[in-house]
């Protein structure tokens, strides 16, 4: 089965990417060059639908290079990462030509192993155009990431704890980890449209260091909330801040 793999990639940046698209397509596909277009329309981009297991949340989107990626430590490992599933379009918006080698050679050699003839269409473009609806559409590529269980804040905790317990909170950043900041902003549109207006319980789920847990305190004093932390050392901090 002939597949195509599709890079859109802004103009300027092509000849300079093209090199890693010749060695990562090398034995393995047929590599072809479109004409430049002068703008490119999200709306017409074939997309990913990636949803966050057990969130309710999700999100429409091309594969978008580096950003739209699952090879790190926030997600469960999986027997075919998002960038080796057949289907969506790249739209590349920077990183490194190597690193962008690497991720097409993946996804070439995943569409091998499934009995594939894949080509790599390389399309050129001055200029994006929106918006890109969020609305699921018919042929949409679903994907579902799952948040890996690992604590990974946890050797910092136990590294730093002595010294998060001698400084007051507002120079926790000089221990120099960067998870010592009350980033409840980025919940609170979740919040608004799901959470009940006046809730008698609030669990915070990995409170960490436990700003979020004082600050919706604050907003509900009518709620009990607590912080629960696979980390003693976290709780420790939090409990005497």
């Amino acid at each position: 089965m002939q597949t195509e793999l599709v890079l859109f990639i802004p103009a300027a940046h092509t000849a300079a990417l093209y090199p890693f698209l010749e060695r990562a397509s090398h034995g393995r596909a047929k590599l072809l060059r479109d004409k430049p277009r002068p703008c490119l329309r999200l709306a017409d981009l074939r997309c990913l639908n990636l949803a966050l297991h057990g969130s309710g949340e999700h999100v429409r989107t091309p594969l978008v290079f580096p950003f739209v990626r699952t090879n790190n430590f926030n997600f469960e490992p999986q027997a075919r990462a998002v960038h080796m599933v057949s289907g969506a379009d790249w739209l590349v918006l920077g990183g490194k030509g190597d690193d962008l080698e690497a991720f097409v050679t993946e996804a070439l050699e995943a569409r091998v192993r499934d009995g594939e003839q894949p080509k790599v269409r390389v399309v050129p473009f001055a200029t994006l155009q929106g918006p890109l609806s969020q609305e699921p559409k018919e042929g949409d590529i679903s994907f579902v990431l799952r948040k890996n269980p690992k604590n990974f804040n946890q050797p910092t905790w136990m590294e730093c704890v002595d010294k998060l317990l001698t400084l007051p909170e507002e120079r926790w950043h000089e221990v120099g980890i960067s998870n010592t900041s009350d980033l409840v902003h980025v919940f609170d549109d979740a919040l608004a449209r799901l959470a009940p207006p006046s809730p008698r319980l609030i669990l915070d789920l990995g409170c960490g260091l436990g700003q979020i847990t004082r600050t919706m305190a604050l907003r509900h004093p009518e709620a009990r909330v607590v912080g629960i932390d696979a980390s003693a050392e976290a709780i420790a901090v939090a409990t005497q801040a």
